[in-house]
């Protein structure tokens, strides 16, 4: 097992964001969800490439010695916008849970505290069997 951070830099909290009191801003967190290889976290890194400018962590992935995800993928994303002259801040924590059966012990821990779940699905019709298993683990 091994815990691998990135060496970007985090954003200026203290010039781009102010935690203030909380008042005008939303946390949620959004847990990926799916069999094994189906293509969470390959989802993950897309995700912290393209909002690379709005990321508020480095991220992290604590992987297998395989390079499979062993327990989670994580990072924070923060999402500015202004409605009537008032500036909101969202704060979006995106989570990948193992799809390894080995491990599913881990996934109720990374669903803890989930507002969202996207169900990432194998499109290989040979897989349909595995994604119907990890859809009933889930409901």
């Amino acid at each position: 097992m091994e815990l691998q951070e990135e060496n970007e830099t985090y954003l200026e909290t203290n010039e781009d964001f102010d935690f203030g009191d909380g008042e005008n801003m939303l946390q949620f967190k959004i847990v990926y969800w799916g069999p094994g290889e189906s293509g969470k976290t390959t989802n993950f890194f897309r995700l912290r490439e393209k909002f690379d400018l709005l990321k508020l962590s480095r991220g992290y992935s604590i992987e297998t010695t395989e390079g499979r995800t062993l327990w989670e993928d994580s990072l924070f994303l923060l999402f500015k916008f202004t409605l009537k002259d008032v500036q909101f801040n969202i704060i979006a924590h995106v989570v990948t849970c193992t799809g390894q059966e080995r491990f599913l012990s881990t996934r109720e821990y990374v669903l803890d505290g989930a507002d969202g779940i996207i169900f990432v699905g194998d499109s290989d019709p040979e897989k349909l069997e595995q994604n119907k298993i990890s859809l009933q683990y889930l409901l």
